[in-house]
């Protein structure tokens, strides 16, 4: 089964060009398939670098002990 996409980034549509329904097993294998060219993508990746617990990215704030507070007790309910 091959599946095209035509259009532009914004706008596209995908198009089979089977007409054949696709079984539970193909779909299995599809994702299975996408799975582990994700895992062997991400191989090669270069390892994160080790932040500073205490680092704030630019444009964030860290939150305040109450509402940490509060959001882990509604967590629980």
């Amino acid at each position: 089964m091959n599946v095209n996409r035509t259009g532009t980034k914004k706008g596209g549509t995908f198009k089979c060009n089977s007409t054949a329904e696709v079984t539970p097993n193909q779909m299995r294998s599809s994702a299975c398939k996408m799975v582990r060219t994700l895992v062997q993508l991400m191989r090669t990746l270069d390892r994160m670098p080790e932040e500073p617990v205490d680092y704030e990215p630019p444009f964030f704030r860290s939150c305040t002990e109450e509402v940490k507070e509060k959001h882990t007790a509604e967590a629980w309910i």
